[in-house]
């Protein structure tokens, strides 16, 4: 079988071939100028490859076969073995003028003999035919990847997979690398450096993790630096884009490793004591470990009430709240559940989101736009929001392929795992009940989709009581999921585009008055930097 290399495959180094074949790479110049001094060499025109050429039985077939895919007659083709090739085709190392000699084995071939596992039948088998004829010619691009690459260990082939690394649509650039076997080393086989394609500015490849890391000696010899102006900084060194939210991670990321964590410190605090009570002999040192407990245990008991789904939980948290601290007890109890806690929440929005992070992302992605005068102000929020939704458009057309929304699905699995917990008892085709190992029961109906528990009916999702009657009724819990998360759903929400508008120079003038701006005067005193607080919230 001779294989006959697609012009994207030119500048790959030989197979591998084993020590016995005598299989050869031909390479055959023409269109060009054939010089022997200093050293022979072809000089202009074009190259193409052939492998698995058989060095004994090469006849006027095979030249024939060259001059048919080159396209000239076989009186003008000049063919030759590697050593032939012009300078350009003998920019990589690894191939040697002694790739095709069939009395020893090349360097190539000795660096892939020693990585490579042997020959498979299945190539010994294709030498001998060769020996017998030319056999099947392979002329196909995908013809010879698949020849290239094998998915069965068993029958391993004997040269490199090529899988090389393209970017962008007609990028010119490439790279071409095989990891050398029982080593932490990779051969550049292929490389060509030239782009054509525009420089990117969103790099996926820039992590938190990674930047953490880069800049952990900035953070070390400035704690406090603002991570506004670093966040500049960074990304007119980098040149590419560093979102407001990943500056901050990456910031708190190097901080936690130049500092620890607070689970770590605390580990680490009986040993602290005693080191002050050995170098300073007569202190008294105590620690309020129980004020921190009992911090915790006020806490746990906070959103115990809060995520309290029914008012008979929300009662019973309440008087564990109660039992703690009664202090606590009346602050909350004169709080309108309705505003804090599930268990008073309305069925209707499907929504049981405790707390207002929407609106706090939002204010925080917008931060860099507030001190800003307002034109300028209004021009970022509108840049952004434009970028946003078409983000969220290109997210639904080109990552979700599922009838629900991958977060919900997320969530909606959670719920199925724990269907363990749970017997079904079926009362008819609609209601069932469901008894929990934690003694609670519940009753669950799936044409109205509700459950005793109220989370199905405050999310819109099917809750573990839910899910374990819908799979014992033959069902799937995607479709008992409310169409408000549907990927269908969501495309109508984001399909309505801010529109660009043209720039200050562009626009009609409209004659009107216009506006006087507020007193920006600076008022007596220093300026106050934190918030305005409500009457009744603790000052921390």
């Amino acid at each position: 079988m001779v294989m006959i290399r697609a012009e994207r495959h030119l500048n790959m180094p030989p197979p591998a071939y084993h020590p016995e074949s005598q299989s050869i790479t031909v390479a055959v110049h023409f269109g060009g100028e054939h010089r022997n001094l200093p050293v022979a060499n072809c000089i202009g025109g074009k190259v193409m490859k052939f492998d698995y050429m058989n060095a004994l039985h090469m006849n006027k077939n095979n030249l024939d076969l060259f001059a048919e895919k080159c396209g000239i007659s076989g009186e003008g083709l000049r063919g030759g073995g590697v050593g032939d090739m012009d300078e350009d085709d003998m920019d990589d190392a690894d191939f040697l003028e002694n790739d095709c000699g069939m009395d020893s084995v090349s360097g190539d071939d000795e660096l892939y003999e020693n990585f490579v596992d042997d020959v498979s039948a299945e190539m010994d088998s294709a030498d001998e035919t060769n020996s017998e004829s030319s056999g099947d010619v392979v002329v196909s691009d995908n013809d010879m990847d698949e020849h290239r690459i094998s998915e069965d260990d068993d029958n391993e082939p004997n040269f490199p997979v090529f899988n090389p690394v393209e970017i962008g649509d007609g990028c010119k650039w490439k790279i071409h690398a095989n990891k050398l076997k029982n080593e932490e080393t990779f051969q550049i086989n292929l490389y060509q450096d030239e782009h054509t394609c525009p420089q990117v500015f969103n790099v996926k490849n820039v992590k938190t993790s990674w930047l953490s890391e880069r800049y952990l000696q900035d953070f070390k010899s400035d704690p406090k630096r603002d991570v506004k102006g670093w966040r500049v900084d960074i990304m007119n060194q980098l040149r590419c884009h560093i979102s407001r939210d990943q500056a901050y991670r990456a910031k708190r990321q190097a901080l936690k490793k130049l500092e620890g964590s607070p689970e770590q410190q605390f580990t680490k605090l009986w040993d602290y004591a005693e080191e002050l009570r050995r170098t300073n002999p007569g202190s008294t040192i105590i620690l309020g470990v129980n004020d921190v407990n009992r911090g915790l245990a006020y806490k746990n008991a906070l959103w115990k009430a809060a995520r309290a789904s029914t008012v008979g939980e929300f009662k019973l948290r309440m008087e564990e709240m109660k039992q703690l601290n009664q202090d606590a007890f009346d602050w909350f109890n004169d709080k309108p559940p309705t505003e804090w806690s599930k268990s008073h929440f309305n069925e209707f929005p499907k929504c049981d989101i405790l707390l207002n992070n929407c609106c706090e992302s939002f204010n925080g992605n917008i931060m860099d736009a507030r001190d800003k005068p307002i034109l300028t102000m209004l021009e970022w929020i509108r840049e952004y929001l434009m970028r946003r939704l078409q983000e969220n458009r290109e997210k639904t057309s080109k990552k979700w392929k599922d009838t629900l929304c991958p977060k919900i699905k997320k969530l909606l699995q959670k719920n199925v795992d724990k269907i363990g917990d749970c017997i079904p008892i079926k009362a008819n085709d609609r209601h069932y009940q469901i008894s929990c190992y934690d003694g609670n029961q519940y009753s669950v109906d799936l044409e109205m989709r509700t459950c005793t528990c109220r989370i199905w009916q405050l999310s819109g999702i099917p809750c573990k009581h839910a899910c374990s009657a819908i799979f014992n009724q033959n069902l799937q819990p995607e479709d008992m999921v409310h169409p408000y998360y549907n990927v269908d759903t969501y495309k109508q929400v984001y399909e309505h585009a801010i529109l660009p508008i043209s720039g200050q120079t562009l626009w009609n003038e409209t004659g009107l008055v216009p506006p006087l701006p507020p007193n920006f005067g600076r008022g007596p005193g220093r300026p106050a930097g934190a918030r305005n607080r409500e009457p009744d919230e603790p000052k921390c």
